[in-house]
């Protein structure tokens, strides 16, 4: 087998970067000015303490909202209330079922029926 080092050119491609929509982008602000909570409950779930304002606002951006962050948030949510200080199965199947309902991505969808079937979620 041999193997060359040959160059390709391919055509330029046109990319535009626009800002998120303002949900979005109000989601994302405020997952910032809690990025040491939010750090931990997607980090260590299994030992994350969350204040009750925090976990109350996730869940409100989970279910009234149409925001992106919510299918993440919703998962992150179901496998803290599975794993964390604050185990409470109902919870956390009902997490599961949000993220599971809202998923965009095949991986959240997949987490999400892991959890809801008792099977360990990916790591």
């Amino acid at each position: 087998m041999t193997t060359t080092n040959e160059e390709f050119e391919a055509p330029p491609v046109q990319i535009e970067i626009r800002e998120p929509p303002r949900a979005e982008r109000a989601v994302w602000e405020w997952l910032n000015e809690h990025k040491d909570e939010y750090g931990r409950l997607v980090q260590v779930p299994w030992e994350a303490k969350l204040s009750e304002e925090f976990v109350q606002e996730c869940d409100r951006i989970c279910t009234q909202t149409n925001s992106l962050y919510g299918e993440y948030l919703a998962l992150f949510l179901s496998r803290w209330y599975r794993e964390g200080p604050n185990k409470d199965a109902q919870q956390s199947a009902r997490f599961a079922e949000i993220a599971k309902a809202k998923a965009t991505s095949e991986k959240v969808r997949t987490e999400a029926e892991k959890l809801l079937s008792g099977k360990q979620p990916t790591p």
